[in-house]
């Protein structure tokens, strides 16, 4: 049980840069397809990626 949780906490903890780095890729290959998309959220979604 402890190997299962200290593999889970490694995992997330390799997976919350992970997904931030994805969104960030994400909302810039949209802008640059010329679909603006809201820079309210992409703020957000930038500063909230440190506390999680």
């Amino acid at each position: 049980m402890l190997n299962f949780s200290i593999g889970l906490f490694l995992g997330l903890l390799i997976m919350a840069p992970a997904v931030s780095i994805v969104l960030c890729a994400a909302s810039l290959t949209r802008r640059a397809e010329g679909r603006e998309t809201r820079p309210i959220r992409r703020r957000l979604l930038i500063a909230g990626a440190p506390g999680r």
